[in-house]
C-alpha cells in the first residue's frame, strides 16, 4: 500500500512539473520591392512593433523589420545577440544570427519580415521555471511594453577579431565613438534597444516638422535620420533661416510646461546652442511658425555634426519628455546644411597575399593614389594636400597641388618592395587638404595589407640510390 501511495505522489509532482513544448522559432515572410521600399521610407528597420488579435485583444505577436548586409573588409558592427524581458520575466536572449533567413555574402543585403508569436515568447521566458508559459502568458497580456536589449560586437571584418563589447546605449557613444563611428552609426547602434509596446499606446507625441507640413508627413527617414537637407550650398559665416513648428499630440499645453531646442548632431541637448520655451498650445493643434537664424561657424562645429558634406542639426521639442511619454523620436527633426569645402581621398591596393618557396624572393607592387571626389556645385579651384605614406620602403611626407579636370587631378605613388621574408607588410596613407573643410573625413586614409607565406623548397631527384632498375608490372 505504501508503494502504491509513493507512485502516486510521484505522478502528482511530474504532472505539475512538466511543461509543455514551445516552438522557440521565429518564423520568416518574403518582403517584396515595394514592402522594402515603403519600410525604407518609413524608417522602420531594425524596429520591433507588436500585434494584438482583433477578437481577444490580447497581444499575439512581434514583427520585426531587419535589414542585414554582409562584411568583408574594414572595422564593422554587429548585434550578436537580442535580449527580451516582460514584467519580472527575464532577460532571455536569442541569438541575432537566429533572427536572419540567411547570411548575407559580402556586399550582398538580406531583407527579411521576422514574426515573433505569443508562442515564442512563452518558450523563451517561461522554460525554465514551474509554469512558466502561463506566467509569462499573463505577463504579456497585463504589461504595458516588451523590453528589448542586445549585446553588439565591434570587429575587423578582415581578421575576424572583436575590438569591443557593447552592452547598453551608454557604451555605443563611448566604445564606439572612440573607435572612430560616427553619430549615423551610434545612432543606429542604439535602436536595438527600444521598449515595445504591447498594445496600442494612447498617442502621446510632440512632433516637430517644417512650418508648411502637417504631422502626418512626420517619417523617420524624412524627419529624424537622415532628415531634411536644404538644396543649395553655404559657406562658412553664412546665415540660414530654420523654420519649423511642433504639433501637439499630448494634452493642452501652457507657456512653460516645456521647452525646445536646437543642437548639432552627437552634441546632445547639453551641446544646445538654442533653448527656449515653447509656446503655449492646444491638443491637436500646433505651435505658432519659429525660427532661428543659424550663422556658420566651422571652428564650432563638432566632427559628430560633420556628415556626408553637410553641418546636421537637431530641433527638439520637449528634448526631456516634460509632457509626452512617448518613447519615438517624433519630437526631432534633423536639418542637413550642405557646406562648399572639397573631398580629398587617397587610395592603397586591396589586400592580398603571395605564396613563394624557401630561397625565393617576390616584388610587392605596392601603389597609393592621392585624389578628390567631385559633387556637383564645389569649387574647381586647385587643391592644396598634405600627403603622408608609411611603406616598408620607407615614410613619404608631402605637400602637393591636386587641381580638378586637369592632368594633375591626381598623384600616384609606385612602391615595390622586394622581400623572401615571409610576414605582412603593410602601407598606411592619409590625404588632407590644407586651409579648407574637407566634407567626407571616412576616405582620407586607407591601407593596404600583403602578406608573403614562404613554403619549403622542392628537393631535387635523388635517382635510385642502389643504382639499379626497377620495373613496375601492371596487370
Amino acid at each position: 500500500m505504501r508503494k502504491t501511495i509513493i507512485f502516486f505522489i510521484t505522478l502528482a509532482i511530474l504532472a505539475c512539473t512538466v511543461q509543455p513544448a514551445f516552438a522557440l522559432q521565429p518564423v520568416f515572410e518574403t518582403l517584396s520591392d515595394y514592402e522594402i521600399a515603403k519600410i525604407t521610407n518609413d524608417g522602420f528597420w531594425d524596429e520591433m512593433r507588436a500585434v494584438v488579435d482583433e477578437n481577444t485583444g490580447k497581444f499575439d505577436r512581434v514583427e520585426y523589420y531587419v535589414k542585414s548586409t554582409g562584411a568583408s573588409s574594414g572595422i564593422r558592427y554587429r548585434t550578436k545577440v537580442i535580449t527580451f524581458s516582460v514584467g519580472n520575466y527575464g532577460p532571455a536572449i536569442f541569438g541575432a544570427d537566429g533572427l536572419r533567413s540567411s547570411q548575407p555574402g559580402p556586399g550582398k543585403t538580406v531583407y527579411d519580415k521576422i514574426i515573433l508569436d505569443r508562442d515564442f515568447f512563452r518558450a523563451l521566458l517561461g522554460s525554465t521555471f514551474p509554469n512558466g508559459p502561463a506566467l509569462v502568458a499573463e505577463a504579456l497580456d497585463t504589461e504595458s511594453y516588451l523590453d528589448v536589449g542586445a549585446v553588439i560586437e565591434i570587429y575587423n571584418a578582415n581578421t575576424g577579431q572583436v575590438l569591443a563589447t557593447i552592452n547598453s546605449p551608454e557604451e555605443c557613444q563611448t566604445k564606439a565613438g572612440a573607435i572612430g563611428f560616427g553619430a549615423g552609426d551610434i545612432a543606429d547602434m542604439k535602436t536595438r534597444w527600444q521598449k515595445v509596446f504591447l498594445r496600442e499606446a494612447p498617442a502621446a507625441d510632440i512632433i516637430a516638422t517644417e512650418s508648411h507640413e502637417s504631422k502626418d508627413a512626420w517619417t523617420s527617414a524624412s524627419h529624424f535620420n537622415p532628415g531634411k537637407t536644404l538644396s543649395q550650398r553655404y559657406n562658412n559665416g553664412d546665415t540660414v533661416d530654420l523654420n519649423f513648428i511642433f504639433h501637439n499630440e499630448v494634452k493642452d499645453i501652457a507657456y512653460g510646461d516645456t521647452n525646445y531646442v536646437i543642437t548639432h548632431w552627437g552634441a546632445g541637448n547639453q551641446g544646445a546652442f538654442e533653448n527656449q520655451i515653447m509656446p503655449a498650445v492646444k491638443k491637436g493643434a500646433a505651435t505658432e511658425e519659429l525660427s532661428y537664424a543659424y550663422t556658420i561657424d566651422l571652428d564650432k562645429v563638432p566632427d559628430s555634426a560633420k556628415v556626408d558634406g553637410c553641418i546636421r542639426l537637431v530641433i527638439i521639442g520637449d528634448p526631456d519628455k516634460k509632457v509626452a511619454n512617448s518613447d519615438s523620436k517624433k519630437n526631432y527633426m534633423t536639418v542637413n546644411i550642405p557646406i562648399n569645402g572639397v573631398d580629398v581621398m587617397v587610395l592603397t591596393n586591396d589586400n592580398h597575399s603571395v605564396r613563394i618557396k624557401q630561397g625565393e624572393t617576390t616584388t610587392l607592387n605596392f601603389s597609393v593614389t592621392a585624389t578628390y571626389k567631385y559633387i556637383e556645385g564645389m569649387s574647381r579651384d586647385p587643391i592644396t594636400v598634405d600627403v603622408n605614406i608609411k611603406s616598408p620602403t620607407g615614410t613619404i611626407t608631402e605637400r602637393i597641388t591636386i587641381v580638378p579636370f586637369t592632368e594633375n587631378r591626381c598623384k600616384d605613388y609606385e612602391l615595390p618592395f622586394t622581400t623572401g621574408t615571409a610576414g605582412v607588410y603593410v602601407v598606411e596613407a592619409s590625404a588632407y587638404p590644407v586651409g579648407v573643410w574637407d566634407i567626407d573625413l571616412s576616405n582620407n586614409t586607407d591601407r593596404c595589407e600583403a602578406t608573403v607565406i614562404v613554403g619549403p623548397a622542392d628537393e631535387p631527384y635523388k635517382g635510385n640510390t642502389d643504382k639499379e632498375t626497377r620495373v613496375n608490372l601492371v596487370g
